[in-house]
């Protein structure tokens, strides 16, 4: 989870510098979820592109399924970014949790309508 953290606020540094970030953990018996928000960029107009390699949100949802998870990221309402993991505590099991669908159940600025994909199996 520490890597999905990591790359979430290494994204958020790269397109939203100076901007607010918040990192949210709740754990439950079954799993961690975690949900990294920014705040939009404070800094309008063409910004040259952040030097990297683009597949900062490719590695979290590898990371994510491959420990029997779930990952989610995109656009908040206030034009921020949120990436949000979901992994099981017990991964050997074949018990899959998912992020909560509801806004009443999740931090404010978690993506919505963001699709959550299921681990291979």
């Amino acid at each position: 989870m520490h890597r999905i953290v990591q790359e979430a606020l290494t994204n958020a540094t790269k397109h939203a510098p100076r901007s607010p970030v918040q990192v949210t953990l709740r754990w439950s018996p079954d799993c961690l979820d975690v949900w990294v928000a920014n705040a939009p960029p404070l800094e309008t107009g063409r910004r040259r592109p952040a030097p990297g390699t683009g597949h900062g949100l490719i590695g979290m949802r590898e990371r994510a399924l491959a420990a029997g998870g779930t990952f989610r990221s995109g656009r908040s309402a206030d034009g921020g970014f949120v990436a949000a993991a979901t992994i099981p505590v017990d991964a050997s099991s074949h018990h899959t949790a998912h992020l909560s669908d509801s806004p009443a159940d999740s931090p404010a600025g978690t993506p919505a309508g963001t699709a959550t994909e299921e681990p291979h199996r």
